[in-house]
């Protein structure tokens, strides 16, 4: 019998209920990371949040800044690493 966590994890991948590391691809040819999670994992780091400011959100694969007149911070791109991500969002200047 297999547990809940496992149905879960085999639906809707691993990353979905644990934690996304740096090296994790965010879209890799089974197609895109749950944005939510990603959003979740972001959120733990306060230098990120200083950019991104208290509501980002997504617009298709645009992570948009709400306290940045709805700019585009980041964008996700095939084979990008979450560690890809979090560099391209400290990179930005409003």
């Amino acid at each position: 019998m297999m547990y809940l966590k496992e149905n879960y994890e085999r639906f809707f991948g691993k990353n979905s209920l644990s934690e996304i590391s740096d090296n994790t691809n965010l879209w890799d040819p089974n197609g895109l990371e749950d944005r939510q999670v990603i959003l979740k994992a972001l959120k733990k780091d306060r230098k990120i949040m200083k950019v991104l400011g208290s509501k980002p959100y997504w617009d298709d694969v645009d992570l948009v800044s709400s306290d940045h007149d709805d700019e585009t911070i980041a964008t996700l791109r095939k084979n990008m690493k979450f560690k890809d991500l979090k560099k391209a969002i400290l990179k930005w200047r409003g």
